[in-house]
Order: structure tokens, then C-alpha cells, then sequence
């Protein structure tokens, strides 16, 4: 598949990482070549397949939010088990994202949470609904983390040193309302959803 791309699709791919609600207008400034062009690739790139969704880079610890990854390594796992667990984990609300793996676990998720009853709490429902298909259990706190984007979009001849999202534990929390939560919510299934768009969307 990415034999199919050439460079100026790369280096639109690497633009919408850095901001996938930058303009076409922006993007193409940048990578040099027409808005049309850029408009033509983009949804070429959706159609094939490689870009998935456009989504919003939320700082989680600016809203409270703590991050940690939960290892797990199962046993005893038939098939219908399997299902209703990764169903369960699926429709879990704190679960932002699971992966499967091969070695000494079989999954990790990644899990965001106010605080240690909300997570203990979470863990406590697994292990009460499929503690006999858990042989061993790892989880790893992330204190502060730095997002560089994805690297591998750009040729190594041209890599340049990216400022990274860093995210930590700020001085004060930020407070949303109702409507600042509809917009995030509608910019993660969306970032490129234009302005007007999104306020006739809204109602506002």
C-alpha cells in the first residue's frame, strides 16, 4: 500500500498529524501544491483506507484526567469467554483503547481516570467477571507523557525536531461546561468538521 503514496502524500499525512483541522489552503502553502490537489489526495487517502478518522489531540490532564496501561495475561479462554470480555472492555467508559499482543501478555488497555476509586472500581468489575481467565495482571501509571507525533511520515532525511504535546499535571484544572463537552465530542469522531458545521450541528 504505501508504495502507492508518494512523498507529497506523506507530507500531507504529517500536516493533518501536526493539525488535522489545519485548512486545505494551510496544508497546501505548506507541502506546495494546489488546494485542489490537496482536497483530490486527502480523500483519496480516506478512501484507501490509511486515514481512518480525524482526530482531536485532547490534553486529558488539563481536565483532571489520569492515564495508566493495564496488562493482562489470560487463561482458560474459550471462545464465548473471550467475546464477553472483550466486549465488556469495549463498553467500559474509562477504556480509551485496547490492544492484543503476542508474548508475555495478551492485552493492554489504556485507561483514563479521575481518580483511584474510579480506577479501582474498574478493575475490581473485571476481575469479579473474569478473575478465572486472568492468570496475571501488570498495571503502569504514566506520570507525564510526550507525543511527537508519528515520525514515521516523514523521511529520515527530513526529520526535524518536533515540539512535543506534553502532557502533565498543570497548576489548575480546566473547567468545561455542557457545550464545551459536545464539541470535543463531536471533534473526536471529526476534527475537520468546519466551524459552520459544527455550530449548525450544535444549535448554536
Amino acid at each position: 500500500m504505501t508504495k502507492e503514496l508518494d512523498l507529497y502524500d506523506f507530507k500531507i499525512l504529517d500536516e493533518l498529524d501536526k493539525n488535522s483541522r489545519g485548512s486545505a489552503s494551510e496544508i497546501a502553502r505548506k507541502v506546495r501544491l494546489s488546494k485542489v490537489a490537496v482536497n483530490r489526495r486527502i480523500r483519496k487517502l480516506q478512501e484507501k483506507g490509511i486515514i481512518k478518522a480525524f482526530i482531536a489531540q485532547v490534553d486529558y490532564r488539563k481536565l483532571g484526567y489520569n492515564n495508566c496501561r493495564v496488562f493482562y495475561k489470560l487463561q482458560n479462554l474459550s471462545s464465548e469467554d473471550e467475546e464477553k470480555f472483550y466486549s465488556y472492555l469495549i463498553s467500559h467508559k474509562l477504556i480509551a483503547y485496547i490492544g492484543r499482543m503476542d508474548g508475555n501478555f495478551d492485552t493492554f488497555l489504556a485507561v483514563f481516570y479521575k481518580n483511584n476509586e474510579q480506577l479501582d472500581e474498574m478493575l475490581h468489575e473485571i476481575n469479579s467477571k473474569f478473575g478465572k481467565n486472568i492468570k496475571e495482571r501488570v498495571i503502569l501509571p504514566i506520570i507525564n507523557a510526550q507525543y511527537f507525533g508519528r515520525r514515521y511520515l516523514i523521511k529520515a532525511k527530513e526529520l526535524k525536531y518536533i515540539k512535543p504535546i506534553i502532557r502533565q499535571k498543570p497548576e489548575k484544572l480546566i473547567e468545561l461546561d455542557e457545550l464545551d463537552h459536545k464539541i470535543l465530542q463531536t471533534l473526536n469522531q471529526n476534527a475537520r468538521i468546519p466551524t459552520i458545521d459544527l455550530a449548525n450541528k450544535l444549535g448554536i
